[in-house]
């Protein structure tokens, strides 16, 4: 494992396989997308454009529209046994919990219901939205929200820290 230095004080972290082959160029720390950093750098087309590349696409080269996830969370640890080429869909069930106004849960997919007074505990699959009941404690909607990722997401559900 070997570290390439970015912008904002950051590093990327790569195997030392891919190690020459990246540092040659000069990345940085893109804008957080979601409060995940990743690194990129600007490269030019044979037509004189210029293009965005993110590291961990150089080093996965998914194609078509396949995304590549980094399975612990952390955009900058591009070493290949942290890195899977996924459908978008897939990508998105390794994500972190998005907070919103009003009373939040800690748990992505539960969230307070302000007129019924009760947590709701949903899940998306194959961009459908499935409730998965009302609960009057917190801990029972996270419990059948985990249940449900367990089921639906297998392996690509995120087991990561929640920020």
């Amino acid at each position: 494992m070997k570290q390439i230095a970015l912008s904002r004080g950051l590093v990327a972290v790569v195997d030392d396989d891919d190690f020459d082959a990246l540092a040659v160029f000069k990345w940085h720390a893109g804008e957080p997308t979601d409060g995940y950093f990743y690194a990129v750098r600007w490269s030019r087309r044979e037509d004189g454009t210029k293009e965005y590349l993110a590291m961990h696409r150089t080093i996965m080269r998914p194609a078509g529209k396949l995304v590549v996830d980094h399975i612990d969370g952390d955009g900058l640890n591009n070493q290949k046994h942290n890195l899977r080429i996924v459908s978008i869909s897939q990508n998105s069930w390794n994500s972190r919990k998005r907070t919103a106004g009003g009373i939040t849960s800690t748990k992505k997919g539960v969230s307070w219901h302000i007129n019924n007074r009760c947590w709701q505990a949903y899940i998306t699959v194959n961009h459908r939205n499935i409730h998965l009941g009302s609960f009057k404690i917190e801990a029972d909607a996270i419990a059948a929200r985990e249940t449900a990722e367990n089921s639906y997401y297998g392996e690509y559900n995120y087991r990561g820290v929640i920020a």
